[in-house]
This record gives C-alpha cells, structure tokens and sequence, in this order.
C-alpha cells in the first residue's frame, strides 16, 4: 500500500517524528514525503503531523486534513 508522510513543524521536532517514521517504513511504498502537496492525495495512507497550540493543529494541516476522504490517516501530533 502506497502512503505519504505530511507535516508541517515550526521547532523542528515534528520533522524529526516524521522523518523516522519515514525511515521506519518501506521506502518503495512512499510516495510523498514533505509540507502539505496535492502529491500526498494520491495515496492509500496519510501520516499527517503537526505542532499544536491549544491543542489545535498549524492552520495548513487543518485545511489539509478537511481535503480527506475516504483515507486511511494516522496522526501525529508534538507539543514542546
């Protein structure tokens, strides 16, 4: 199953979440590893990260995230 590792990090430390999931998973089976990209739609599953504040979502990962439908979708969430 092809998947897409989307995130979106102000620190750092959403990055570095995603990239060892990234490194953790099969690589032939990625498709899309980055910020938010139509690219990422086309997939069977979506890691999707993002800082929170006030435990909500960055503004780009909500918008994203409202695109969805019918997706298998893991989140990924870092505060501090």
């Amino acid at each position: 199953m092809s998947y897409a590792i989307v995130y979106s990090s102000q620190t750092g430390n959403t990055a570095q979440l995603a990239t060892h999931i990234k490194h953790i998973l099969p690589a032939k089976e990625l498709v899309y590893f980055g910020s938010v990209s139509p690219e990422a739609l086309h997939t069977d599953i979506l890691f999707v990260g993002s800082w929170t504040d006030k435990g909500t979502c960055s503004p780009e990962i909500a918008q994203f995230l409202h695109q969805l439908k019918n997706k298998q979708v893991y989140l990924l969430a870092k505060a501090g």
